[in-house]
């Protein structure tokens, strides 16, 4: 039997028909919409502020954004369970069904609306929230109908290009809690100062519901309103079978206590010194040098000794510490105390200051790589520079003077007038280079003139710049590059120094022997490993400072008052001293195997007179065990005789008194002393007046610069091309061989070599020059004369 068709009612077909079209338009706009909204940009890790750590990666700073909120991202599975369930559950429960847009939802948003007037629930998923963040980070934001529209369209387009995981950690990454607060790790840490994967559920779940209104639910503020959401959560989670019956009565019972966690705060001029000059990355971490246990407690430290210091004018401290071997700044205390009210503030660690006796060292050194500092003794003697406009008569720290000394105790008993010698012979210019290969590179940024009281600090530098400066004699003249992030690049060595002349510089710093009489660093030399140590003051008490290092480590420590304000008579060696006896052992601590600093091969141990500094003769009264570069010393000493007195002065007597011959340059002094001795008790007479020796007895022609006298002003010859100065130079010899010449010296450089009768002439361009003489030979010692002053205008 044939089956009977049923026939559909017109109006039903036209309604499906309808329905059909509906539907199918429906589905080509959609498809069009999100043809037309594409794929939004979402970076996997959005970080709008700075985190800041030290070596180890603790925290010492966390910097806020430009729009002062404060973020660190951590992947989702470092989160914990807790955050993560209770934020899906808050926000978007079906997240791991729907593919961006949750059509249930919005069925019942829109069921909920119709029924009461008004939105009663959301429908926005958490792929929607993303895009919407997404879109306020480029400045677009909208409400409307077809700002929604083009979300979910966006948001279904992201749901194909990027895993769940990938969209969860990346809207964790841009959810405010609040107080500047993104993310679920940087919430946890601020209201309950634990990592986000140690929340217990409680915590969790207070926290979860935040984001919805983070100022209207506060919790700091509206306790009660976040505390009634959480308990709606909690039974939710509880629903949905994410918390046991038993977990969910201990998070109801708990009581939940969220304030305000200070964020760390620790090295916090270092941190702006990095701020300020570029050295941060412009996002994420940046991994400093620092190392935060050293650190506190050497900011502690500083803090403590300034106490005990404010009455005498001592306010502010600073000090660095650097790994000699990789150059890396390990320790940056800018100031004692951020928090002090007159200049707390200030990094003085940068600032520029008066570094005194500190500076000596660099001097010597650069007198020795110069050859020119004797092997035999430097004189201490009153001293005086003339000029037209004041005549300076500079003394050593106790007023008094020693005579002859030898160059590493005028060094380690921080002598004034052997330094000063130096530098005239040296000439400023010459320094300056100098200093500045050293790294001290303020010197010349002053375009002050500071003539040979450079040797004795004048010219200012920053700590950070002597810390470079000390840490290059610790590395046998090796310049380091200091570093303060693991982006700087490695430090590349620099030879500023030969290592024998470092080598012998260090040995001076660290013989507490050669230190007696000088400045007493307090504590001594109590500690269990060797250490060089020089100590400084400027003018007027306004710095103190004490610098040092081990093989490994350099300590560099200033006191002062960062206004300027001089200090009540507090040397660097009262002022500094203990502070940084107390940093360097803190800092060699972490030392696993110190290399002492006697272990030099570029060192040996030899029997030198202690006067001259040379193999002793048949003459010298006492030998000394003194380290010395290999090779040396060069020749026997030739200052100890035996002579008797005459008439007109001393002949050389083999049954006479033991006597010591100086050279001219202690001439005046030795007169006006009477009777002048060494410190073995040993007669010392002037050589010029001892007559009768054999040849070569004496130990060193003499030569005095005639022409051109000290201040004098010289003019321009405008009639020719050179466009300079023609300046008569001439020198006086006493007691040199035939074979000697003479050398003239312009600037420290020579200018012209001369024989008898020692006379030329100088074209000298406009400006101040420094004119000199020394004479040298092959079998006599070099003598320099100071140098005179002289202007071309």
């Amino acid at each position: 039997m044939k089956r009977r068709r049923r026939n559909v009612p017109p109006r039903i077909r036209r309604a499906a028909l309808v329905l059909l079209a509906v539907v199918a338009g429906t589905f080509l706009a959609w498809r069009s919409v999100r043809s037309l909204a594409g794929v939004p940009v979402i970076a996997a890790r959005h970080e709008d502020s700075r985190r800041v750590l030290d070596r180890n990666g603790e925290l010492l700073r966390h910097l806020p954004s430009d729009e002062w909120t404060r973020g660190r991202p951590v992947p989702v599975d470092e989160l914990g369970e807790r955050i993560v369930q209770a934020t899906i559950v808050a926000e978007d429960q079906r997240f791991y069904e729907h593919q961006g847009v949750d059509v249930l939802a919005l069925l019942r948003a829109s069921s909920q609306a119709l029924k009461h007037g008004k939105t009663i629930s959301g429908a926005s998923t958490i792929t929607q929230q993303l895009v919407k963040l997404g879109r306020g980070e480029h400045g677009l934001r909208g409400r409307s109908i077809g700002d929604k529209l083009f979300e979910m369209a966006q948001a279904a387009n992201l749901e194909e290009e990027l895993s769940k995981d990938a969209i969860l950690a990346a809207y964790f990454d841009r959810l405010s809690y609040g107080h500047g607060v993104v993310g679920p790790e940087q919430a946890a840490l601020f209201y309950f100062g634990v990592r986000a994967r140690d929340l217990s559920w409680a915590q969790a779940a207070l926290l979860a519901v935040l984001p919805r209104a983070p100022t209207y639910l506060d919790p700091l503020r509206h306790p009660e309103r976040a505390r009634v959401r959480q308990r709606v959560l909690l039974e939710a989670l509880h629903a949905r079978d994410d918390m046991t019956a038993q977990e969910l009565r201990y998070a109801l019972a708990e009581e939940v206590k969220p304030r305000a966690h200070q964020l760390p705060f620790d090295a916090p001029h270092f941190v702006d010194m990095l701020a300020r000059e570029g050295r941060l990355r412009e996002s994420g971490p940046t991994k400093t040098t620092i190392d935060l246990a050293l650190q506190r407690d050497l900011q502690v430290s500083a803090r403590h000794h300034i106490a005990k210091l404010a009455e005498r004018g001592a306010r502010h401290a600073a000090l660095i510490v650097v790994d000699n071997v990789s150059g890396d700044v390990l320790a940056y205390v800018g100031n004692a105390d951020i928090d002090e009210p007159t200049a707390g503030h200030v990094d003085t660690a940068s600032a520029r200051r008066q570094p005194g006796s500190a500076l000596k060292p660099f001097v010597y050194a650069l007198a020795a790589e110069s050859h020119e500092l004797p092997a035999g003794p430097l004189a201490d003697v009153p001293l005086a520079y003339v000029s037209a406009h004041e005549t300076y008569v500079p003394s050593n720290f106790d007023g008094g003077f020693s005579g002859p000394v030898a160059a590493r105790d005028a060094l380690a008993t921080s002598l004034n007038i052997p330094v000063l010698r130096l530098a005239a012979s040296l000439g400023e210019p010459r320094i300056v280079a100098g200093l500045q290969r050293f790294g001290l590179s303020s010197v010349a940024s002053s375009g002050t003139e500071h003539g040979a009281t450079i040797a004795l600090g004048s010219a200012e530098v920053t700590l950070r710049e002597l810390a470079t400066a000390y840490s290059t004699l610790a590395r046998g003249g090796s310049r380091p590059t200091l570093r303060y992030t693991s982006d700087d690049a490695a430090s590349e060595p620099v030879a500023v120094l030969s290592n024998e002349t470092a080598a012998t510089i260090t040995d001076a710093l660290s013989d507490p022997l050669a230190r007696l009489g000088g400045p007493a660093v307090p504590r001594g030399y109590g500690l269990a490993f060797p250490v060089a140590v020089k100590t400084g003051t400027s003018s007027g008490y306004r710095d103190a400072w004490t610098a040092g290092y081990t093989r490994e480590r350099t300590v560099v420590v200033w006191i002062g008052d960062a206004t300027g304000a001089p200090m009540r008579e507090l040397t660097g060696a009262a002022a500094a001293g203990p502070l940084f006896m107390e940093a360097i052992e803190r800092a060699m601590r972490d030392v696993d195997s110190p290399v002492s600093l006697a272990a030099d091969d570029a060192l040996e141990e030899r029997e030198v007179c202690p006067l001259s500094g040379m193999s002793p003769g048949p003459d010298c009264p006492h030998a000394a065990r003194r380290r010395v570069p290999r090779g040396e010393p060069k020749g026997t000493c030739a200052l100890h005789r035996r002579a008797r007195p005459t008439r007109a002065g001393w002949t050389c007597d083999p049954h006479g008194e033991l006597v010591a011959m100086m050279p001219p340059a202690f001439d005046a002094w030795i007169e006006r002393q009477g009777t002048a001795r060494d410190a073995h008790g040993t007669r010392l007479v002037s050589a010029s007046r001892v007559t009768g020796c054999a040849d070569g007895s004496k130990p060193a022609a003499s030569v005095s610069l005639v022409e051109p006298r000290d201040a004098t002003t010289f003019l321009l010859d405008t009639r020719g091309e050179t466009r300079t100065a023609r300046v008569r130079a001439s020198a006086r010899v006493a007691a040199a061989p035939t074979s000697a010449e003479v050398e003239i010296l312009v600037d420290g450089r020579v200018a012209a070599r001369l024989g008898a009768p020692f006379e030329t002439w100088l074209d000298l361009p406009r400006g101040h020059h420094d004119v000199s003489a020394r004479v040298r030979s092959s079998d006599v010692v070099i003598r320099t004369t100071d140098a005179s002053r002289v202007t071309v205008r």
